[in-house]
């Protein structure tokens, strides 16, 4: 019963940070950003593939980070923006981004394989107090999904840009009305986005391990 709850409790902290960063998106854009998953997908190759050129693990978590934020721009530069510019309905965005999460699976099968691998050596270290075992894997995806809700969340509350895209979500023609860059705010939005995704992406590649159908688990 322990073991169950603890695990819930691990997973639960995960998928609440994927959920804020399809709601970040979702609610200033009303976008239902399925090419998230695709850019989950990545998220552990490319720290995968950092690690391979003898790089420490933070630089890899760190560049597979920034490399997704800057995916999820690209996204709403190439499809997202302009289809915005033009009034396309939400199911043009929908079937838009089904798209590109399509794309960046099948990238991942070209470059990488259909194998299935994992972001640590050996076999996990375990942690067990009593009848709980929890392993050093679950206790990292608890930590980082707990700091990055947290720092998230206080950054949203408590600085002007996220006051800015708080604003956004509420009522954009006000907001550009009193001058501020739309365009702008939502880029930030979604590389906000791609940034949380690939946090849990990582967190999971390094628990259970990952192949080019992971993203799927996110969406």
């Amino acid at each position: 019963m322990l073991q169950t709850m603890a695990n819930g409790i691990v997973a639960g902290m995960l998928y609440a940070v994927l959920g804020v960063s399809f709601s970040l998106v979702y609610s200033t854009s009303r976008v239902f950003f399925i090419g998230l998953g695709g850019i989950c997908t990545l998220a552990p190759y490319i720290a995968l593939a950092v690690i391979k050129m003898n790089l420490p693990n933070p630089v890899a978590a760190l560049s597979s980070i920034l490399v997704c934020g800057g995916l999820a721009v690209l996204c709403e530069i190439l499809v997202h923006w302009p289809l915005q510019l033009k009034k396309a309905p939400t199911e043009v965005h929908f079937i838009a981004s089904l798209g590109v999460f399509i794309c960046l699976g099948q990238v991942a099968v070209m470059i990488w394989g259909n194998d299935v691998q994992v972001l640590r050596a050996g076999i996990g270290r375990v942690l067990q107090i009593g009848s709980l075992r929890l392993a050093y894997s679950q206790i990292l995806g608890f930590c980082a999904s707990a700091v990055s809700l947290f720092v998230v969340l206080l950054w949203l509350r408590n600085t002007s840009a996220g006051l800015r895209f708080r604003a956004l979500a509420s009522n954009t023609a006000l907001l550009s009305t009193l001058g501020h860059n739309v365009r702008a705010i939502r880029i930030g939005v979604f590389a906000l986005s791609g940034g949380l995704a690939s946090v849990v992406a990582l967190c999971l590649g390094v628990d259970i391990g990952f192949d080019p159908h992971s993203g799927m688990r996110a969406v």
